[in-house]
């Protein structure tokens, strides 16, 4: 949800379907962060994208969304802070070589994200700052997989399969860039259950949606990204709408 939106009012729209919501002082001190968040970033657009509860602290997530001079998709960031403080931090990159790990745990998240869950990295004797090799094997060296690692791919994996938008909700510009329509006003009733009337909202995976974005022809097709009816077989998984998610 935007963060210009009424938080109060959008998190009553969410407890309506799941009965989930925050407390106030979480209300209160989550608007003060995210708003300083968007002044220090500058980023066109902050979303609250939600919460993941901790055995002893929770987890905070904001996602900025860059616009401008962005081909084709925005840039997407994400940050993440927690119960003890409200202070966004920036989210790690999800490394290539956690991923085997950290498919595999299921267990419940902490709320501490230096915790470390795997150890991976590992000294190198007579390390010589002077030296190309010793330079070289320390920045092979593997990190340890941390809660905050494991944070950064659990959110990446929901908000790829899970980020979900209105067809006509966003348009292309001529220069390429994407947009919020401003002139989108719902879905009408014969839409709403339609599958295709839905679209991920990511870099379209497509080969006929990207050829449709290479042509040029965006600017006036509102279904460029790809819809969910390429997922049937995932079911109501896929009917939660992006600002239900986020």
């Amino acid at each position: 949800m935007n963060i210009h939106d009424n938080l109060e009012e959008s998190l009553s729209y969410i407890s309506m379907f799941n009965g989930v919501t925050l407390n106030l002082e979480e209300k209160l001190k989550l608007e003060i962060s995210l708003n300083d968040l968007y002044l220090n970033l500058k980023a066109d657009e902050i979303l609250f994208w939600g919460k993941i509860i901790g055995v002893e602290k929770d987890y905070y997530v904001a996602m900025a969304l860059f616009y401008k001079e962005k081909l084709d998709f925005p840039k997407k960031t994400f940050y993440f802070c927690t119960s003890s403080n409200f202070s966004f931090s920036l989210l790690p990159e999800v490394q290539d070589y956690h991923i085997n790990i950290v498919s595999k745990i299921n267990s419940y998240f902490t709320g501490n994200p230096e915790t470390i869950l795997e150890y991976l990295s590992k000294d190198i004797d007579n390390f010589n700052p002077n030296d190309f090799d010793s330079i070289y094997k320390r920045a092979s060296i593997m990190k340890n997989l941390t809660e905050a690692d494991r944070l950064a791919y659990v959110i990446r994996n929901i908000e790829y399969d899970c980020s979900v938008v209105p067809v006509r909700a966003y348009k292309m510009i001529p220069q390429g860039e994407l947009r919020p329509n401003d002139n989108f006003n719902g879905l009408n009733e014969e839409e709403l259950l339609k599958l295709e009337s839905y679209l991920h909202f990511r870099p379209p995976t497509s080969e006929e949606k990207q050829e449709v974005i290479k042509r040029g022809e965006s600017i006036m097709d509102f279904s460029f990204l790809d819809d969910l009816s390429q997922e049937k077989h995932k079911g109501n998984y896929y009917f939660k709408l992006r600002f239900l998610v986020c």
